[in-house]
């Protein structure tokens, strides 16, 4: 069997020896790394998963996944054998594919979208009734990931898309620059009769609320570190939905991204003014793992929600 798996002549390949439903479960397994996982996905048994790897492991002749602490490691074997049985599933898909899909099914039942939470907050509402409209049978989840973990979260089969602000790399994943999005303020207007501006004096005299991951400093403190200012940070959280009960009542000021600085400010009594300093601006990404290829439901999502958060960058 193992002089049949590498043999490249089609022509000698006798698949009526081979269970091709294998293939399908390896993809699973090399996306989860784990076989109860996996089984989920399938909608299989625990049990059919591990016979099948073991199978698999036979047809190859390798462990092709190996049991550690962490998961399910795959051997160097596998590694170079997944693209190629995604290729071919792609290629056994398309054969069925009639061009009109069906749409109770033109989406996945499941769709795991990451983002970080100042996304969710600006683009999650028209996301979600976007998606509602166009699947109403299927089931929107928004997972917390930020631009470091988001590759990761693609690659462990976590998350089927992301929403990121760049930081997106890595062989295994795509992305697709959805717009540019900067900085801008958030204050209460009741610390303060004019809304629009404020001065860099006034700026760094102000009492800061930090929104970062470590609570330490961002990148304002970079931009000041280079012209040798420093502010007072107050304050960290690691969620911009807590910066309406922060901000509200003090004369405190939150320096974060345009798009979730104007999300919040038009539902809350906060005033949105443009900050002082000179920031540079960034990509805002959509990814997906590139084995999403093959996965016209996810393709369509990623289309749909590409068009909603694009025209909301330039609104």
């Amino acid at each position: 069997m193992k002089q049949i798996i590498n043999n490249t002549d089609i022509e000698e390949i006798d698949f009526r020896k081979i269970d091709l439903n294998l293939l399908t479960v390896f993809a699973a397994l090399m996306r989860e790394n784990n076989v109860t996982r996996a089984a989920k996905r399938l909608g299989l048994s625990q049990s059919a998963v591990s016979s099948a790897l073991g199978r698999l492991r036979a047809l190859y002749d390798d462990p092709l996944l190996t049991r550690t602490q962490a998961g399910m490691k795959p051997t160097a074997r596998a590694v170079t054998l997944y693209p190629r049985i995604l290729a071919a599933l792609d290629a056994i898909g398309q054969t069925f594919d009639t061009g009109t899909p069906d749409p109770d099914h033109a989406f996945p039942p499941l769709l795991r979208l990451g983002l970080s939470d100042d996304y969710e907050l600006a683009f999650g509402p028209a996301l979600a009734k976007a998606f509602r409209h166009h699947a109403p049978k299927s089931r929107l989840v928004f997972h917390q990931v930020n631009s470091r973990l988001a590759a990761k979260a693609l690659v462990d089969g976590q998350v089927d898309l992301t929403l990121t602000g760049g930081g997106l790399t890595g062989s295994q994943v795509k992305r697709l620059a959805l717009g540019r999005s900067d900085y801008a303020c958030l204050i209460d207007p009741a610390s303060r009769s004019e809304q629009h501006s404020v001065s860099l004096e006034e700026y760094l005299a102000r009492p800061h609320i930090l929104v970062s991951y470590d609570g330490l400093t961002g990148a304002v403190d970079d931009v000041l570190q280079e012209r040798k200012l420093k502010r007072t940070i107050a304050l960290s959280t690691s969620h911009y939905g807590a910066l309406s009960y922060l901000l509200a009542g003090t004369g405190a000021i939150a320096t974060i991204p345009r798009h979730v600085a104007k999300a919040i400010a038009g539902q809350t009594g906060l005033a949105m003014i443009a900050c002082p300093l000179s920031l540079s601006d960034y990509s805002v990404d959509l990814g997906w793992h590139f084995a999403s290829a093959r996965a016209s439901g996810i393709l369509r999502a990623r289309d749909l929600f590409a068009g909603i958060v694009s025209d909301g960058l330039t609104a």
